[in-house]
C-alpha cells in the first residue's frame, strides 16, 4: 500500500504527488505535466473527443467535426464576458451542460437530416475517457502577459469538468479556493464545460463548489453509509456498491484528502454529481 502518511512541512508538490497516484489508482488516464506546455488552453481537447467519438462507432466524420466545430463556437463566445459572474458565462455553461447531459444536435451533410451526438456516455461509466493533466498553463485574459497555471484539471472525453488546486498542509484550504475564484475570472475559456471546482490540502481535506461560488459555499462531502440507501432499482444498486467501494477505500488510508478524493472522483460517483 502506498504511504500516505502527512507531514505538515510536505510541499505541495509531494501532495500533488499524492493525488495524481491516487486518481491513476482510481482509473485515470496521466496526459502528462503540461509545464513546459505554455499555451493558452481551452476547455476543449478537441482531438481527445474526436478520438473518444470515433470509436463509439456510432457517427461519420462529417457529423464529428460539425459537433467539434459547435462546441468551440461556443466556448468561444466566453470572449464576450465581462468576468465570472456575467449572465452570459452563466449561460454558456448552462448550454454545455446541457450538451454533455442530453447530447448536441447537429446536422448530417450524408442524409440531410439533423442528428443528435451523446459526447458522455451516462449509462456507460467505463466507456467514458476519465483522465487528467497537471500544470495546465491558460492566459489571463484581463492582461496580455499574465499567464496562470492549474495544478490538475480533469477531463472526462477531452472535456476539462474540473479543477484541483492544492495547497500544503499548513496553509489553508481556502487560499486554494480563492485562488480558483480568480483563475475562473481571469481565464473564462477554459471553464465553460466545468462542472466542479476542487480545492483541497492533507489537514482539511477537499472543498467543493461551482462556477460563481462564493467561498462560504464551498462544501465537503459527508458520505453515506450503504445500507441506509434504498434498494429499489438498478441505480440505487449501482450507488450502494460505489458507496461500499468509496468506504473501503476511505478505511485504505488515515489522508483526509485522499479519503474526500475517493468520495467525488470515483467515476460512477462524479457522473452522478454532474446529472
Amino acid at each position: 500500500m502506498p504511504d500516505h502518511t502527512v507531514n505538515i512541512g510536505d510541499a505541495e508538490r509531494t501532495t500533488q504527488d499524492r493525488v495524481e497516484a491516487f486518481l491513476k489508482q482510481l482509473g485515470y488516464r496521466y496526459l502528462g505535466n503540461e509545464q513546459d506546455n505554455k499555451v493558452d488552453h481551452s476547455c476543449l481537447d478537441s482531438n481527445h473527443l474526436k478520438a473518444w467519438l470515433k470509436k463509439q462507432h456510432r457517427y461519420d466524420d462529417d457529423v464529428i467535426y460539425n459537433v467539434i466545430t459547435t462546441l468551440d463556437h461556443k466556448i468561444g463566445e466566453c470572449h464576450k464576458c465581462g468576468n465570472y459572474a456575467d449572465a452570459n458565462l452563466y449561460n454558456i455553461n448552462q448550454t454545455c451542460y446541457a450538451w454533455m447531459r442530453n447530447g448536441i444536435v447537429v446536422d448530417n451533410p450524408k442524409t440531410g437530416t439533423s442528428e443528435t451526438v451523446m459526447i458522455v456516455d451516462w449509462e456507460h461509466v467505463e466507456n467514458n475517457d476519465f483522465a487528467f493533466a497537471e500544470e495546465v498553463w491558460f492566459k489571463n485574459h484581463q492582461s496580455a502577459t499574465d499567464w496562470r497555471r492549474a495544478d490538475i484539471i480533469v477531463y472526462i472525453n477531452g472535456m476539462a469538468i474540473a479543477d484541483i488546486e492544492l495547497k500544503k498542509a499548513s496553509i489553508s484550504v481556502n487560499n486554494a479556493v480563492l485562488q480558483l475564484q480568480k483563475y475562473v475570472e481571469n481565464n473564462l475559456r477554459a471553464y465553460a464545460c466545468n462542472a466542479l471546482l476542487v480545492a483541497g490540502n492533507e489537514s482539511q481535506g477537499m472543498r467543493y463548489g461551482a462556477i460563481g461560488a462564493k467561498s462560504e459555499f464551498y462544501m465537503q462531502w459527508r458520505e453515506d453509509e450503504p445500507d441506509r440507501l434504498r434498494r429499489n432499482g438498478e441505480r440505487e444498486i449501482e450507488e450502494i456498491q460505489t458507496c461500499r467501494r468509496v468506504k473501503q477505500m476511505r478505511l485504505n488510508t488515515e489522508n483526509v484528502l485522499l479519503q474526500d478524493l475517493a468520495s467525488l472522483f470515483v467515476k460512477y460517483r462524479l457522473l452522478d454529481l454532474m446529472r
